[in-house]
């Protein structure tokens, strides 16, 4: 897939950043059983994650993840 198709696709832009979409139907489109999917181009949100302002400003939304997500629970 070319980096134009793969933004269309899964990305889009605010101001002078590029941010993957979130499905509505899934935590996170390339979080397979075996671990991140896209890990290896690792883009700034995914790098940046579970620090993401909206988990660290609420701790319900932190414990939400958590459950799902073994980074957040390691990170307290």
């Amino acid at each position: 897939m070319t980096a134009a198709a793969f933004e269309r696709r899964y990305a889009y832009r605010t101001h002078h950043r590029m941010r993957l979409r979130m499905s509505r139907h899934s935590l996170y489109q390339f979080l397979r059983p075996d671990g991140c999917g896209i890990h290896p181009a690792k883009p700034t949100q995914c790098r940046i994650f579970p620090f993401w302002p909206e988990l660290l400003e609420s701790r319900r939304e932190w414990n939400r993840t958590a459950r799902w997500c073994p980074a957040s629970a390691r990170a307290l």
